[in-house]
């Protein structure tokens, strides 16, 4: 039998909805990308995606340009996709490169994977001339702080941010039973989302509208066992003891993570990392979603799909990891099309009326607070 866990309903008259403006101000959204966005721990994509040593990623986070490298020594980097003479942006699409370097397309100055300057075609108009050792290292390419967990690469474009360990630290103790090292990236998409990107996350800790908009994957009795989990005001989300149990599944499962504790087994986190990281866990899957404004009214969710461990990758489970995917697609799909028309109605003036439902939107409220405090305070009427 279903039980639902006691639930804490005095947070609907703690918390403030936020009002039309925050999903259609293009002042407010400049306050959350300069504030928000560059200021924190960001996701921009993972390291499966640059695994070959030669290979360059071009990502644009809330726009700045970066580039995650993996040199010819098999070392990730992340720098600034900005050449050091004029600025010029450096790549444009993921690259191998088997030589180790990259050229700029204004004027050739050419650079390691590793970041070092390695020419300056006629520096003082002669041929093979450049500048002294010192100069050469004082003009490498600006490296971004970053960080790795759980494949995700995650940097501080200000460079201001807590140290990630401390950051991420609650979240990993909770985690630390799931043996990272097995998670095998099976595939990996892109998702244009015709909304403000706030709502790609508040809909990620929506656990309401599951039964209704996703129904092939349960009924609103699976969707009830749930508990938030509040784990610093940065890191929340929900997790659900038997939610991968309680859900009906079309296909076999697939290898899970050994040696998980019997609380673990068949259960299901959904964890939101301010501002822009989306985490699902489970014991045979994983999923990791880095969402980027682009406009008031769009957004971009980068998507990666993973397995759990060798065996899920092995030709007899192909059918069960090609129908898992396209579940997984699907949620997503049906998702995309229902932000749009979130943000249709989120963003007039008749949404500054809405309200919390107590026993469902104690993530919602969380969200909607954190974004007040970003702006400074929820009385500023957004």
């Amino acid at each position: 039998m279903t039980r639902i866990p006691e639930i804490d309903t005095s947070y609907v008259n703690r918390s403030r909805y936020l009002q039309a403006a925050a999903y259609a101000d293009l002042d407010l959204l400049a306050v959350e990308i300069g504030l928000g966005f560059r200021r924190h721990w960001i996701s921009i994509g993972v390291t499966t995606e640059v695994q070959l040593p030669g290979s360059a990623l071009p990502v644009d986070a809330a726009g700045c340009p970066l580039l995650m490298t993996r040199d010819l020594s098999g070392t990730l980097h992340v720098f600034h996709n900005v050449c050091r003479h004029q600025g010029t942006r450096l790549v444009d699409a993921p690259c191998r490169r088997d030589t180790g370097q990259i050229v700029c397309p204004y004027h050739s100055w050419t650079y390691g994977l590793d970041g070092r300057l390695r020419a300056t075609p006629y520096w003082d108009r002669t041929p093979g001339s450049a500048p002294s050792p010192e100069e050469m290292e004082r003009l490498a390419l600006l490296p971004a702080r970053f960080a790795v967990w759980f494949d995700t690469v995650f940097v501080d474009l200000s460079g201001t941010a807590p140290p990630f360990e401390e950051w991420i630290a609650p979240l990993a103790s909770r985690w630390s039973p799931f043996d990272q090292r097995e998670l095998r990236r099976v595939v990996a998409r892109e998702f244009r989302l015709a909304g403000n990107w706030k709502l790609a996350c508040e809909n990620f800790l929506d656990g309401y509208h599951v039964p209704w908009v996703h129904s092939q994957i349960g009924a609103p009795a699976t969707g009830v066992n749930y508990s938030a989990l509040k784990l610093s005001g940065d890191l929340f989300g929900a997790f659900m003891p038997q939610g991968e149990t309680d859900k009906p599944r079309t296909a076999d499962r697939l290898p899970s993570f050994p040696g998980l504790p019997r609380e673990f087994i068949g259960s299901q986190h959904f964890i939101y990392a301010f501002p822009n990281t989306l985490l699902a866990l489970t014991p045979d899957w994983f999923q990791v979603f880095s969402v980027f404004p682009d406009g008031v009214d769009r957004c971009v969710e980068y998507a990666s799909l993973y397995l759990v461990g060798d065996g899920a990758l092995a030709p007899e489970c192909a059918a069960q990891r090609d129908e898992f995917i396209r579940q997984m697609w699907l949620i997503n799909e049906q998702d995309v099309a229902l932000i749009a028309k979130i943000h249709a109605g989120r963003s007039s003036p008749a949404s500054d009326q809405g309200s919390f439902a107590p026993y469902w939107d104690e993530l919602s409220a969380a969200f909607h607070a954190r974004i007040g405090r970003l702006h400074g305070s929820l009385q500023t009427g957004i």
